[in-house]
């Protein structure tokens, strides 16, 4: 596992990656740690693109699952369950993170990695697991799973929310050989 770089993203409406190198065939995966992440919008969703071509084109390829835990202030202990509003099917899209609050304390923090992005076989699997505080003051884990239906390498990624402005944020790019 190697650091191949770190982002700041602060009042952009995205962050778009696509540096060749990090989409080679040197990587068997790709994993990028997304630290604190804030909207500038209330309550809106982090989500992710997956681009191929050679100026990249986000494709609605995305099938998957969402599940979340989510505990209020005052409980002790939550419970995992599915959120079918959040499966992407046939989406450009997979949502992240969900309902984020622009407040002092609210963002959210994960990973997400991304196999096999320079397969022209496989189809990108990918798995996330984000955790934070939502805008009306719940504090959710949220994991993610699933497959970015197309075969041909990717050659870009995309980090947005689903309205407005990342405020800010930190985005760490690993590669896995």
């Amino acid at each position: 596992i190697e650091l191949l770089n770190t982002y700041t993203p602060t009042g952009v409406a995205d962050l778009e990656i696509t540096t060749a190198a990090y989409f080679a065939s040197t990587y068997s995966s790709l994993i990028f740690k997304c630290i604190n992440m804030q909207p500038v919008t209330d309550n809106v969703d982090l989500r992710v693109s997956l681009g191929t071509g050679a100026t990249p084109t986000y494709n609605s390829s995305f099938t998957g699952g969402f599940a979340i835990n989510q505990v209020d202030g005052t409980a002790t202990t939550g419970h995992w369950q599915q959120d079918s509003a959040y499966f992407p099917g046939g989406d450009a899209y997979a949502t992240l993170f969900k309902e984020i609050g622009n407040g002092a304390a609210e963002n959210c923090s994960g990973n997400l990695e991304v196999f096999n992005p320079a397969s022209t076989t496989f189809e990108k699997m990918y798995n996330s697991f984000f955790t934070g505080h939502l805008y009306h003051d719940y504090q959710t884990c949220v994991w993610n799973t699933g497959r970015y239906v197309q075969t041909a390498a990717l050659t870009g990624i995309k980090f947005f929310m689903e309205s407005g402005n990342i405020a800010n944020g930190i985005v760490k790019v690993y590669g896995i050989r």
